[in-house]
């Protein structure tokens, strides 16, 4: 019988096969994670993706590409489930959620000596940054280019990150498609839980090895240790308190499957948000922006009645008003003088404003207060930490930048 020739498809399962062993044997770190996801042949993407369950490949592309990449690839892979890019995107723009994350995770792979694509997304200024910071410091394509639309899904070359896939969303084995149903709430939960707690697990095992760049560390680190993204509380604050009425429309999830049906929280209608930017001077053109994303998607998650921007330094120097029609949000911040908390909330009382929540981007740097505690609740963002010199302010919750 003549020599067959493995097909491509064959040629790119044994490679990425192969690539797995020598990244379980050689990486202790990547190694128990790359196992957790099922490589699935997709002639129709691109490069790579994932989706927390999958490693989906492009088998020319697996193929063409030198072992050693292909490894580093398969690393990106594994550290965007590890960082839980899946489930964090939020209401965030797919392709530029994607770039945002590859920023994020490239320069830790550079760190730790793997190969990578020509053409990757690097940039040395965003050392150490998460892919929430990074995301609004990435320009948007101009419109009449046609807009993210027209991008390419993966223009980094390094793979993609797709959403969860819900019980009846996982495609073929052959990795087609994206899936017909998308996870619920709950299954993203768990799915998050397991990656967090394989990643934790993998983070000790890579430092008891020791020898680690230092951006590994650090990630780890973070893994060990986890700190809340100030995006992530200011969401859970919004989600406090707008959702305030109990729904049967809306069944609580976690109880279904034990045929107990309990109404969800959840409301129809959310009331008036009120924010006030700080513009003293401190306030920088960073902050204001990825202020603005946060208030994008907060805006299209829980879109309030109105939403009114104050701008104060030590009186209001400028008001907006927004509503999910004006999306994406442009602040236009005036004032840079002194500071003053109490002119918001003394406008807010003079307006015969009761806001459902009242949200002050500030730098905490001042000691004027109102004498009295408002009756509605207050989240103070501060864009750095709070100082011993002026304190904790008299009411309110606080979230640092």
């Amino acid at each position: 019988m003549a020599y067959q020739p493995d097909s491509i498809e064959e040629q790119a399962r044994k490679k990425v096969e192969k690539g797995r062993a020598i990244i379980t044997l050689d990486y202790a770190y990547f190694g128990s994670l790359v196992l957790k996801l099922k490589p699935v042949c997709d002639p129709t993407c691109e490069t790579m993706w994932t989706d927390g369950a999958r490693m989906g490949y492009n088998p020319q592309f697996t193929v063409d590409l030198p072992l050693d990449q292909l490894i580093g690839v398969m690393c990106h892979e594994t550290m965007h489930c590890a960082c839980g890019h899946m489930s964090r995107r939020g209401e965030r723009e797919h392709k530029k959620w994607n770039m945002s994350a590859d920023f994020a995770i490239n320069q830790i792979l550079v760190d730790c000596g793997m190969a990578l694509p020509d053409g990757v997304l690097l940039n040395d200024g965003y050392k150490d940054m998460s892919a929430e910071e990074i995301y609004p410091l990435i320009p948007d394509p101009p419109k009449d280019k046609g807009g993210w639309g027209s991008a390419k899904a993966d223009p980094g070359g390094t793979g993609e990150v797709r959403d969860f896939p819900g019980d009846e969303g996982k495609g073929d084995d052959k990795g087609n498609g994206r899936g017909k149903v998308p996870a619920t709430q709950d299954q993203k939960a768990q799915a998050e839980i397991d990656w967090q707690i394989a990643a934790s697990n993998a983070a000790q095992a890579g430092r008891s090895q020791g020898n680690m760049p230092g951006s590994l560390e650090r990630f780890i680190g973070e893994l060990l240790d986890p700190k809340v993204p100030w995006q992530e509380l200011l969401r859970q604050f919004v989600e406090k308190v707008t959702k305030n009425d109990y729904s049967w429309k809306f069944p609580n999830r976690r109880f279904i499957q034990a045929g107990i049906y309990i109404p969800c929280l959840w409301s129809e209608e959310v009331g008036h948000i009120v924010v006030t930017i700080d513009t003293s001077g401190s306030i920088s053109k960073a902050d204001l922006d990825q202020f603005a994303s946060e208030l994008t998607a907060i805006l299209e998650e829980y879109p309030p009645e109105k939403l009114t921007v104050l701008y104060c330094d030590t009186q209001i120097a400028n008001v907006q008003e927004f509503t999910k029609e004006d999306l994406p949000l442009q602040l236009e911040a005036k004032g840079y003088g002194g500071t003053d908390f109490r002119p918001p909330f003394k406008w807010l009382e003079e307006q015969g404003i009761d806001p459902v929540c009242f949200i002050y981007l500030t730098d905490m740097e001042c000691d004027s207060f109102p004498d009295e505690v408002p009756d509605y609740p207050v989240l103070w963002v501060a864009t750095q930490e709070v100082s011993s010199y002026y304190g904790e302010p008299p009411f309110g919750e606080v979230v640092s930048m």
